[in-house]
């Protein structure tokens, strides 16, 4: 009929459901989780007519994998007597609200150490007896939400020597 101004209606369905109440063009976060189905339904409308209501394809919320921590090994200034811990001082967040759990691994002089213990957490400590004067231990974590793995951040000391003992002259 020659209309050219249009406006749009939209409904939104979340598993099947109608979301009451919100009938903009974009869906807020907050009325999803992972995992939910979702799909818009749009029906045009001129003023006096409307037209036929369409619907989108589906779309399943994917998981959000877990940010990065933040993590330093103390003491930061290590010596031969000093154990290493690898610490989380940011703990990752996950998006979608599911547990953390987090894998240490580490190297020493580039080469990977297995042989790390617990202090908090399996595997954020290596024992003094396992560190020499002068090298260099990398500490790396990487979150895990139960789907996905997040970014890994990483932390590095050198391990001071200590002075031998002064002999009396």
């Amino acid at each position: 009929d020659g209309t050219t101004s249009f406006s749009y209606v939209f409904r939104w369905e979340i598993d099947g459901v109608t979301v009451a109440g919100e009938t903009s063009a974009t869906l807020a976060s907050t009325f999803h989780v992972k995992s939910n189905v979702i799909q818009c339904f749009v029906t045009p409308s001129y003023g006096l007519a409307y037209g036929s209501e369409t619907g989108s394809n589906l779309v399943e919320i994917q998981n959000t994998p877990p940010t990065a921590p933040a993590v330093s090994i103390e003491p930061s200034s290590p010596d031969e007597t000093d154990d290493l811990v690898c610490v989380i001082d940011e703990p990752s967040f996950d998006l979608d609200g599911d547990t953390v759990s987090y894998t240490f691994s580490w190297t020493v002089d580039g080469a990977p150490y297995s042989g790390a213990g617990t202090t908090l957490l399996i595997g954020d400590t290596v024992s003094a007896s396992a560190t020499s004067g002068g090298e260099t231990w990398i500490c790396t974590v990487t979150p895990y939400d139960g789907e996905d793995t997040g970014p890994s951040d990483s932390a590095g000391v050198t391990i001071e020597e200590q002075c031998p003992p002064s002999v009396g002259t």
